[in-house]
This record gives C-alpha cells, structure tokens and sequence, in this order.
C-alpha cells in the first residue's frame, strides 16, 4: 500500500481526487488531506507519503515552496503539481525543482489515472532497483567475512604460505603496512568463579565477535576477527608504519578502552594477549603464537599482556605477581596505607628490573593503566574514571624516575580517595532510598531481607551501613519511625490503642505498649490522655 497526500485549498478538487484514486486504484493508496502549503508539510513530514498532489496557488506556504522543502527533505517523495493551465512559468519553476509531473485542473480522470500509473511504475521501478543493490552488497560482505574468517583460521593454524596470505589481502582489498596480533578470551562478570559450558562460551564468542567488529568500526580501526575454538583472534590492520614500543603503549590503551566500553554494555571483560606488531605478513602466524602465550602468560581476569614484557631476556627476577594482586585488593577495598606500601615494592622491583627511562616510564604506565582496569572490572564502580589521556599526558612529561615514582603513588592515592567517595555517595543514596522506603511501608510487617530486595542489595550489605551511617540497627530505626507516627495517631483520641497498634505494623497491642513505653517512658494510653486534643 502507498501513501498519498491531496494538498489543495479547494475541498471539492481534494474530493475530486480522491474519487478518482478511489475508483481506478482500490486498496492501493492511504489517502490524507491538507487544505493549506504549511500543513501539507507538517502531514509529509510526520506519514512520509510516497506521492503527493500540489496546487501551486494555496494560501500562506505555495505549491512550489511546500514542494522544495519536500525535496530536500523527503527525497524519495514523488510530487505531482496540479494547478490552472494558464500558469505556464509556474509549470516551468516546478520542473526544475524536479517536480515528477505536471498536470493542470480541471483534469480529466483519465489524464490523473495515466499520471498516477506512471509514478506507480517508477516507484516500483525504483524500489526493486534498491532491493537488488542491497542483495548485491549482502552477498559482498558474506563474500568479504568468508575471506576474512577463513584468512584469520589459516594463520592460526599456521597452514597457509606468505604469498597466499597476500593474495587474500589484496582480495580484500587490504593493503596496509603494519599487523598486530591479538588473542583473547572471555571473562563473564556476572557468573563470577562459574563455569561456562563449551556449547554457552561459543554463543557467548559469537555474540561478541559481533559486537568487537561493531566497536572497531566505529572507532575506525580495520579489523579481522574470528572466534576459533574456546579463543577470539583479531588481526589489527595499521597504515603508519611500525615501532614496536609506541605499538605496544597503543595496544595496551585501545583495549583498556575496549574492556571498560565492553563492561558496561554487556558485563563482560576480556582477557587479552598481545603479540608483537610487524610490517609483513610473514610473521603473522608467530605473532599470534605470541599472543597466545602472552594470553595465558597472567592467570587473573580482564588482564591486557603484551608479549614483548614477558620475554623472559628481558627479565632479571620474576615479577611479584601476587603482590599485584594483593594490590588490587587494597584498591577495590579503598586501604589507602596498604595500597602504598605495595605500590612502593611494585616500584621498587620495576625500577630494579626497567632502569631504563623510557622503559621504567612505560612499565609504571603500564601498571597504572591494569591497576585502573582491574579495579573498574572488580569494583563496577561505573562512575570510576578509568580514562587514559590524562595519564598518558602526565606521565610522558616526566624525564627523572624519582618523579615518576613519586606521580605513581599520588596518581593511586587519589584514586583510591575517588573509589571512597563513590562508594560513600552510592551508601547515602541507598540509605535514603531505604529510609524512604521505610517511612512508606512501616505500618506492614516490614524486614531487612525485603527493604534490601526492594534496591537490590545484600542484607547484609544494608544492615552494615545502617550501622555505620545512622549508628543504630534497621529494627531500632523502623521502631523509632514507628513510635512517631504512633505519637501522631495518639493525639487523636477518637483513635482505639488497638487501631493505632495495627496502623504502626504491631499486631500484639500489649507488646506495642511495652515498645512505647521503653522509648517514651509512658504507656500508650498514659500518652493519649496527656497528649490527645
């Protein structure tokens, strides 16, 4: 079915119209009416018809006016100009304006239907035009991912030669100058310590594999990316030519980025390994035999390792890998002390290892950016600032390792104050949301377990900041809501002790009375003849 606009100052003429679409094309057209320019737009623009009839000469907004805003706006739009024969300059104007037709009044029914029938066919003429170009570009990209899986499989099975690899990347049309190689596997936050299924993990790789050829487009990277076995590969494909270092601090930024934007739009992190970037595709499948072990080079979750600082040439001791780990948890639960002595052996080891400028800067860097990941991913504190540019900034101004050192443990001080002061604000709010909560529902029999489901918290998580914000326990706060309001009732002394006793969520009045009388030193009925009106 088509949608048809008759615009037209003249009732008559729009019913003249409209009898004749009516009797030649039934159960074709949605017809809609607009006796004025303005609103004839105001319809196009809200049902987008496909055909409209313009009367040049109508009041306010014209035919020809009304149908230039059409064409810029609705382009697709066809528009048929209706008006007296003896407008011919109009007739002019509103062909080029790309008007589709031009017929003039009293027209003829034969002449609409002929008229209509042609903007039918080009409608149509156009439409399958459109379907068979999206067919075409459907089957270019299946074509164009068949190539791409199938390339990236080849080389990580290391069954494919050089020259093969260059001819599927000039089949691709991907002529580039640098690869980088990437491994990665799947850490779901919200099934902590479970494990997944082989037949679940394969849907959960195939859902992501979407989403990281999703993400990589839109933030202009030219990627191939494969799920194969229980492992996602992607091959990065860069114009700048290599350098090995300014490669390695990109490839730990992009998927830091990459891990928090994947947090919060499906709650899941990446483990990521990092190969080394080369300028030739003769490298690649080792490159990604490097990755793979620098994917499983760290145990911990959503951990980002790049294959050139595991080499074990460049180590002198082994890296105190649970320190780090104590690290994170000092950080998640915001001890300040403990997070610096840490830091402070974490420094001390990587300066004894790196004394290198350059690489003593990028291994703090480095650090401070997993620091950061890891604490966003344990803590899902998302208001936590994990961004990397001011980082970078600061710390590449830096040129003596003391300052460097010193940068490191303020950098982490203030992110651990920033980590306080979140968890703070999101104890208050909660506290208000369940006080409020309270003082609505104090009248029923009111628990712990149901004010906690109500926001979706731990009981146990409530009962401790209750304790710790108001200084007392969730039932002496509900029985002190519920002494004042009782007090309220009490003044009233129309009001029963028992009605009052139900109203305030007792159903005992005797034991009611004995709750009143140990907080406000009288019974109920002692109150309500000293305090009643």
């Amino acid at each position: 079915m088509y949608k048809l606009l008759i615009a037209d100052d003249e009732q008559l003429e729009r019913e003249a119209i409209r009898f004749i679409i009516h009797q030649n094309f039934p159960d074709i057209f949605e017809i809609f009416e607009a006796a004025n320019g303005r609103e004839a737009l105001t319809i196009a623009f809200s049902v987008k018809p496909d055909l409209i009839f313009f009367d040049i000469k109508m009041p306010g907004v014209n035919g020809l006016q009304a149908a230039a805003q059409i064409g810029k706006g609705l382009p697709e739009c066809r528009i048929i100009i209706v008006t007296a024969y003896h407008y011919f300059n109009y007739a002019q104007e509103a062909l080029s304006l790309g008007v589709d037709e031009y017929i003039t009044k009293p027209a003829p029914s034969e002449t609409v239907v002929a008229t209509v029938q042609r903007v039918i066919t080009a409608i149509e003429t156009k439409r399958v035009k459109g379907r068979t170009d999206e067919e075409k570009e459907r089957r270019l990209q299946q074509i164009t991912q068949y190539f791409e899986d199938n390339l990236l499989v080849l080389i990580a099975y290391g069954e494919i030669e050089e020259k093969e690899i260059e001819e599927y990347l000039d089949i691709l049309n991907s002529n580039y100058q640098a690869f980088l190689s990437v491994v990665t596997s799947v850490f779901c936050q919200h099934v902590p310590g479970e494990i997944v299924a082989d037949a679940e993990k394969r849907i959960l790789n195939k859902r992501l594999v979407d989403w990281l050829k999703s993400y990589f487009q839109k933030i202009g990277y030219h990627a191939f990316i494969r799920s194969i076995g229980q492992e996602i590969y992607i091959l990065l494909l860069f114009d700048e030519s290599p350098d090995e270092y300014q490669f390695r601090l990109k490839g730990i930024q992009l998927f830091t980025e990459l891990n928090k934007s994947l947090s919060d739009e499906l709650q899941i992190t990446l483990s990521i390994g990092i190969g080394r970037v080369n300028n030739s595709v003769h490298d690649i499948y080792q490159t990604f035999s490097e990755a793979k072990r620098a994917l499983h080079y760290e145990t911990e979750p959503g951990s980002i390792v790049c294959f050139g600082d595991i080499q074990k040439s460049n180590r002198k001791t082994i890296y105190p890998l649970n320190k780090e780990t104590s690290l994170y948890q000092c950080i998640s639960r915001g001890d300040r002390l403990g997070a610096e002595h840490l830091l402070e052996d974490l420094l001390e080891w990587t300066l004894d290892n790196y004394s290198h400028l350059e690489v003593y800067r990028q291994k703090v860097y480095e650090l401070l950016l997993a620091l950061l990941c890891e604490t966003y991913t344990t803590t899902h504190l998302t208001e936590f600032d994990i961004s990397t540019e001011e980082l970078s900034r600061s710390i590449n101004l830096l040129d003596k390792r003391e300052d460097i050192h010193l940068f490191a443990k303020d950098y982490l001080l203030k992110k651990i104050t920033e980590i306080n002061t979140i968890k703070a604000s999101r104890a208050d709010a909660l506290l208000t949301i369940a006080i409020n909560y309270m003082e609505i529902n104090y009248q029923n029999d009111l628990s712990l377990e149901e004010v906690a489901s109500f926001i979706q918290i731990s009981p146990f998580y409530l009962s401790k900041i209750f304790k710790k914000e108001m200084g007392e326990n969730f039932i002496d706060y509900l029985t002190h809501i519920r002494i004042l309001k009782a007090k309220e009732f009490l003044a009233n002394p129309l009001l029963t002790i028992k009605d009052i006793c139900h109203q305030v969520g007792y159903n005992d009045p005797n034991y009611f009375a004995r709750v009143f009388k140990k907080n406000c030193g009288l019974t109920p009925t002692e109150y309500q003849a000293k305090y009643s009106c």
